[in-house]
């Protein structure tokens, strides 16, 4: 069968890689790295699939923002890479949706009795070899995540309350609109920088609109950087880094 080549794996597959592949950028071609070469009479398809967010998408241990891409688009635009380009970008929690609820389950179950054929509200059809439904959960590896989940809720819950100037029901409940993106991309990042990297514990991807709320409630640029600091300084001392709680 006809395999497709990987030109991209691992440590590769980065944002800053995928913007300048797509803008057929020369050094990353020097290295011998295949890149688009366009030109103006050229259609490009671009289809990525990842998880994603608030004007993000998140890489294995990096963050793609929106600004970066549309950027990366108008050059391409500007420099004449293209006639035409459709981009097809597919990032939700669809590949993650049965382990959320099988978690959101597990909290009013006991996991000593409950098979996989057990869990509430699936709505997806069975196909094939039905007897993994009678296999019992692994329960200490599902309590291991559990418990990783309520320690990060408990984490970002203990810096929310140390922030000054903040209301902290607002901050951790609310549902504010976002227009302070300088704030909530630092947040985003320093969070994925130096708490838990959203591309391996997507658990995390849940919390962003915390973000969002401490940044509308930020008027001034060095406000934004005591929030900033503030996480630093609780991850470094709260937060393994190697923790992961996908």
């Amino acid at each position: 069968p006809y395999q497709v080549p990987k030109h991209y794996t691992k440590a590769d597959v980065t944002p800053e890689n995928f913007l300048a592949l797509l803008r057929g950028d020369e050094e990353l071609e020097k290295k011998g790295k295949k890149v688009v070469k366009s030109g103006p009479n050229d259609r490009i398809f671009v289809y990525l699939d990842d998880h994603g967010g608030n004007e993000v998408v998140y890489f294995l241990d990096s963050v793609l923002h929106a600004k970066d891409l549309n950027d990366n688009l108008k050059a391409m635009h500007k420099d004449n890479k293209y006639k035409e380009l459709v981009f097809y970008l597919a990032a939700c929690y669809a590949a993650v949706a049965f382990a959320i609820m099988w978690l959101n389950d597990t909290d009013s179950h006991d996991l000593n009795k409950e098979s996989r054929g057990d869990i509430e509200n699936q709505h997806a059809q069975q196909y094939g070899d039905l007897t993994i439904a009678k296999e019992h959960v692994y329960v200490e590896e599902l309590n291991s995540l559990l418990n990783g989940r309520k320690l990060m809720d408990k984490q970002i819950e203990e810096y929310v309350n140390e922030l000054p100037g903040i209301d902290a029901n607002i901050a951790l409940n609310g549902k504010l609109e976002l227009n302070n993106r300088d704030c909530y991309r630092k947040l985003v990042d320093t969070f994925n920088d130096n708490c838990y990297t959203f591309g391996r514990n997507t658990y995390g991807i849940q919390k962003q609109h915390i973000f969002v709320n401490i940044c509308e409630q930020i008027r001034d640029s060095s406000d934004a950087d005591i929030a900033v600091n503030r996480l630093i300084q609780h991850c470094n001392k709260n937060v393994m880094k190697t923790n992961n709680i996908i």
